[in-house]
């Protein structure tokens, strides 16, 4: 089912943004072979690891499709937040508003009460809670309320969102590529390839939503595009 190959992205992220903040925390106790895989943040961000930037992921994870061009307005939806990739850069303290204290069920509720409050209009209050939708597919990522998602996720199965349309590819525009000499898995779109990140996790979803396997390709550099890619994905961490 393309929902729970969804659930299963979305739960990978909010995985990989928790060993990230664990490495903060030991230090370099974790293995060697993160850095081998391009797992371990450099620069700036190991100095700042936070969650990482949903928009980055999704472009990463599903190279070629997710361009997240715009289309229309965003309109009121009611989501399972389980579908939207986002991630906490902040911890939630229920002493941290004015030194009083903040229940989560205080704090979603007023992040739905400002949906339904909102008549309509997406940008009225700038804490509504807005996601952007990857065309037809079940799979979501948060623009605003990032952390309030992570609250849903823990104590509710239903979030009020405003909901962006972004262009996503057809099945039948994209191909999945299995790569020689290294096993790497591709995506082909309008006649361009990119390595998969992450295929064990993208290619359930892909495949789910009806993509074909197109005919075996080598591509000696696909390791390390691979590689490159999952990179680019540790380093654009949201500094808390």
């Amino acid at each position: 089912m393309i929902e729970d190959a969804c659930r299963e992205l979305v739960a990978f992220k909010d995985h990989l943004d928790a060993l990230l903040v664990l490495r903060e925390r030991i230090g370099d106790a974790l293995p060697p072979t993160w850095s081998r895989n391009g797992l371990r943040p450099q620069g700036h961000a190991r100095d700042y690891v936070g969650a990482i930037n949903p928009q980055t992921f999704v472009r990463q994870v599903l190279p070629l499709a997710c361009r997240l061009t715009a289309i229309g307005k965003p309109v009121q939806d009611v989501l399972d937040p389980r579908l939207i990739v986002a991630g906490t850069y902040n911890s939630y303290d229920p002493h941290g508003f004015l030194g009083t204290d903040v229940s989560p069920d205080f704090v979603m509720n007023r992040s739905d009460e400002v949906v339904l409050e909102s008549n309509g209009d997406a940008y009225s209050h700038p804490e509504i809670p807005r996601v952007g939708k990857l065309g037809e597919l079940p799979l979501y990522f948060s623009i605003e309320g990032k952390n309030r998602v992570s609250l849903f996720k823990r104590y509710r199965t239903g979030m009020h969102v405003y909901v962006q349309q972004c262009a996503f590819p057809q099945p039948d525009e994209l191909r999945l590529v299995s790569l020689s000499p290294f096993g790497q898995v591709g995506l082909e779109a309008f006649g361009m390839y990119s390595v998969l990140p992450f295929p064990k996790i993208a290619t359930p979803v892909l495949k789910a939503y009806g993509v074909q396997q197109a005919k075996r390709r080598v591509w000696f550099g696909a390791s390390k595009k691979a590689r490159i890619r999952r990179q680019i994905i540790v380093n654009d961490q949201m500094v808390r």
